[in-house]
């Protein structure tokens, strides 16, 4: 095979990645219906990559999760970056959008953020020392998370109590 076919190779395939994971349009000479099936089938791996790597929000979505991460693949092309739980971390965040993220998954939410920073291209590794807060509503909690170095994290919880009614 001559360089330049090699090289006509090269960019049609790099053409259909980026098609199949949603980062451009569908090139010419590729059949559209192998080429949604194959999408389908991908967004089904990504699915359930994301619920390995995010299992604390797969559960809290239930039978919710299918339908809406169906919504959320057609809608937002696979992360450059960071793998599933990059890819998680869009989804709720995209979940956040929609008014449909599940309060039992904020904690797995700020772990993430503890230890990785969110970039256009995905997550990366965090290397310095970071803090976070987070409200949890339905337990009347203050979660303070630091995270000092790579494997030292320090996490408090202030639960307030309810306020005493007036008579």
């Amino acid at each position: 095979m001559a360089d330049e076919d090699r090289e006509a190779l090269a960019r049609a395939q790099a053409a259909l990645l980026a098609a199949l994971t949603g980062h451009e349009e569908l090139p010419p000479g590729f059949d559209p219906e192998r080429v949604r099936a194959a999408t389908e089938a991908l967004a089904h791996k990504r699915e359930h990559s994301v619920v390995a790597t995010w299992p604390e929000l797969a559960r809290a979505l239930g039978t919710e999760l299918h339908p809406l991460f169906d919504r959320y693949a057609a809608e937002e092309p696979l992360p450059h970056e960071g793998g599933p739980l990059a890819d998680g971390w869009r989804f709720a965040r995209w979940l956040e959008a929609q008014g449909h993220f599940p309060a039992a998954a904020t904690l797995e939410s700020l772990r993430v953020s503890l230890r990785f920073r969110p970039t256009p291209e995905g997550l990366e590794p965090r290397h310095g020392p970071v803090l976070r807060l987070r409200w949890l509503r339905p337990q009347r909690t203050l979660v303070l998370a630091i995270r000092w170095k790579p494997g030292r994290e320090t996490w408090w919880r202030l639960r307030l109590p309810l306020r005493a009614r007036k008579p």
